[in-house]
């Protein structure tokens, strides 16, 4: 009977110690309030960001690459239909709205971060997530 009791409480402690390691271990929600922040924040990551538009207006949208691009560059992503090669390391942001599912490649990735949507490589969009993370110390180990 003895030994039954401490079983019981052997399982249930076990139970309360895996409850608050997955809590300890969750993973902070990447989100930007504005886009904006979203572009100041990557190009503090080093990423190279630029809209698609002559006037570099990221308002509506912008592209997150490794590399260095120019607006042509992104206005060539086919944001509609399946994806094409050229999104290798490459994500597009842009607000988040309630028709958003028309709006990109009909087999890319996508992730909300807040007021934001983005969408594309999916490597690339976990890199810039965790990238994210760690600028801000949220990384969990």
């Amino acid at each position: 009977m003895k030994s039954r009791a401490c079983v019981v409480v052997g399982v249930i402690g076990f139970g309360v110690v895996l409850l608050l390691a997955s809590h300890q271990l969750r993973e902070v929600a990447v989100t930007f309030e504005s886009m904006t922040e979203a572009y100041d924040d990557f190009l503090a990551m080093d990423y190279a960001c630029c809209s698609d538009r002559r006037d570099g207006i990221v308002d509506y949208g912008f592209m997150v690459s490794k590399d260095p691009a120019t607006w042509r560059d992104a206005g060539t992503l086919c944001k509609v239909g399946p994806m094409q090669d050229n999104w290798k390391n490459k994500v597009w942001i842009a607000p988040l709205r309630p028709d958003i599912s028309g709006t990109m490649p009909s087999d890319a990735d996508m992730r909300i971060w807040g007021g934001v949507y983005a969408f594309g490589d999916s490597d690339f969009l976990s890199e810039l997530e965790h990238g994210w993370r760690q600028k801000r110390g949220l990384l969990v180990l």
